[in-house]
């Protein structure tokens, strides 16, 4: 008998309506409910709305079993605040979730030395903004558009205005490697910086904060536009670096939009090095990348961006057509980077590691032997003391903070912060306060007539750090990943190919993670109540990494997804193999 996803939307729950939608589910052969709690801008049609587990909506979901109870119908409730585990749709997260128990990033900062002599100073403490990237803020939340104009629709009361959420920073490593002789900083030569619309704020530009932008205007009917940097003499350059603003997926512009990178000897006569923005994903192309090319020597550099298209589903959200270009960082780097590191390291994703983004060979790699450990000489108040060999050296001070994701879109009192995947005590944490909750309302009827939790597709973003995450490297791949850590902050250890290999067992590592320890502890804690889990683990598209088949395979009943096409239409290609994903997952 088919199942089907019920809503309760933003608190317009009512004994009545329970009993009178049960009842016809019943009637016309459906053998059970998804149950959701989510907002998406509802409107309120009740008197009194049932703010998600209160003790009037407790007492409306113990109803709701215990009608299912009757009816024979199967119960399942997903598994964050609303629709999923908690609430909305994605992922495992709440209001209980503490800012330690949340997902994390890397982050890191540097310090220039020289040598030989004692270096005793203050480290600069990483960016603690929450956020996917460095100082990079999230992407603005917007609510969905509600439409009160409806027969019936009553106002919503105000809600308070929130303040800031909680941040944290950890330190995790202290690491100094030598410098290569051609490691010569863009912003330390000073180039001129112009645009397309005149001046702009170069120094913004080039001062290696994610957190401040530089919005470049589009000349009033040009279909781009540029910024150039000319230098006194030629720059030797072998990568370069776009941050841009976070996107807003499906509603914004892309943060790297289309154009290209160019070089010239003389500011007339231009040759593309790069083609932007490259591969990406099909929804959520992130907003930092590195390019790499073949070393160029040239007094100029232009970016040229052209003018995002318009989005229709913006539209509806009031974004306009874009008249200026948002940026955060421009970087020609003299020294080799890996090719597309940031999203190799996580910070964002692609559907593609293959060939197409393998990091080239090139001269100036960092030796493995060249990369020293001085975690133990950092003090509690990010003092270091070093006797620097002969040299230049960078010092990266690294840590972690938090990638700021919540679940959604649940109503305002089921919204908190998104559990960090990757650690079986923060997830083992999570499910038994929910499970608890949920136990408290329903009694006996957990279990009996509620069979199942349920995950919905994974759009919970990326996390590449967890409190125990060298140690989890060090169990499953068998090697110290220490004097590789570098590469997460882009730089070339041993060689192009070694921080590749390093890249994708970091990216392995993850993988594993977030199957055993987000997908494997829920099922695993569910099934001691003999309750099991329902999962589009992880969902069409390739959202986060991970790997779909070995996620299904860590749930009772793996799901798949697909979408009704519009006329003369067919869906995707990736929810068809999502869905055969989830059949092949069944059969292990």
């Amino acid at each position: 008998m088919p199942r089907v996803w019920w809503h309760w939307m933003n608190g317009n729950v009512t004994k009545e309506g329970i009993t009178a939608d049960l009842e016809w589910m019943h009637r016309v052969g459906i053998g059970g409910m998804q149950m959701f709690d989510g907002s998406l801008g509802t409107p309120r049609f009740v008197e009194n709305r049932l703010v998600w587990m209160t003790p009037g909506w407790k007492d409306a979901f113990r109803h709701a079993a215990a009608e299912a109870d009757r009816l024979g119908l199967e119960m399942t409730m997903t598994a964050s605040g609303g629709w999923s585990e908690s609430g909305g749709w994605s992922e495992s997260g709440g209001p209980w979730v503490t800012p330690q128990q949340a997902m994390k990033k890397v982050v890191w900062s540097e310090t220039r030395v020289s040598g030989p002599r004692r270096f005793a100073g203050v480290l600069p403490t990483p960016p603690s903004v929450n956020g996917p990237f460095q100082g990079m803020q999230n992407g603005p939340d917007l609510a969905f558009p509600g439409d009160t104009g409806l027969p019936g629709a009553k106002p919503l009361p105000a809600e308070r205005p929130a303040g800031p959420d909680p941040t944290v920073y950890a330190d995790t490593k202290v690491l100094a490697y030598r410098l290569p002789d051609a490691d010569v900083r863009m912003a330390d030569l000073k180039p001129a910086v112009t645009s397309a619309a005149g001046a702009v704020d170069a120094a913004t530009l080039m001062d290696g904060d994610f957190g401040k932008t530089v919005s470049v205007a589009l000349p009033e009917g040009a279909p781009e536009t540029w910024v150039q940097f000319a230098f006194a003499r030629p720059f030797r350059a072998q990568a370069f670096t776009f941050g841009g603003a976070p996107g807003l997926q499906f509603v914004g512009g892309p943060p790297v939009p289309d154009g290209r990178v160019e070089a010239s000897q003389d500011g007339r006569t231009w040759t593309t090095l790069v083609a932007l923005p490259g591969p990406g994903h099909p929804t959520a192309n992130f907003a930092a990348r590195t390019y790499t090319f073949p070393a160029t020597s040239a007094r100029f550099y232009r970016v040229v961006m052209k003018r995002p298209a318009p989005n229709p589903f913006g539209a509806a959200f009031g974004i306009g057509p874009a008249k200026a270009i948002t940026i955060l960082e421009l970087e020609f780097s003299a020294a080799p980077r890996v090719n597309r590191w940031e999203e190799k390291a996580q910070y964002g994703n692609m559907t593609d590691y293959g060939p197409a983004v393998a990091t080239p060979a090139a001269p100036g790699a960092v030796p493995v032997r060249d990369v020293v450990d001085l975690t133990s000489r950092l003090r509690p108040d990010g003092t270091l003391d070093w006797q620097v060999p002969a040299g230049r050296w960078a010092v990266l001070r690294m840590g972690y903070s938090l990638e700021g994701t919540k679940n959604h879109p649940a109503s305002p009192e089921a919204t908190g912060y998104e559990v960090d995947k990757l650690n079986r005590a923060h997830v083992a944490a999570y499910i038994q306060h929910y499970t608890d909750q949920i136990k408290g309302a329903l009694g006996s009827y957990y279990g009996r007539s509620f069979r199942y939790l349920l995950t919905d597709s994974y759009e919970a973003g990326m996390e590449n750090w967890t409190d125990d995450m060298v140690a989890q490297f060090r169990a499953r791949r068998g090697y110290d990943p220490t004097p590789y850590l570098p590469v997460l902050a882009g730089r070339v250890i041993g060689s192009a190919a070694a921080s590749d290999k390093f890249l994708w067992d970091f990216r392995r590592t993850i993988a594993d993670l977030f199957a055993d320890h987000h997908y494997g502890t829920i099922n695993e804690a569910l099934k001691k109540d003999g309750v099991g889990l329902d999962a589009e683990a992880m969902g069409a598209d390739f959202p986060t990494s991970g790997e779909g088949l070995q996620d299904k395979g860590r749930v009772t009943i793996p799901m798949g997804e697909f979408w009704t096409p519009g006329p003369g239409q067919d869906d995707g290609a990736s929810h068809m193999a999502d869905m055969k994903e989830a059949a092949s997952a069944a059969h292990i």
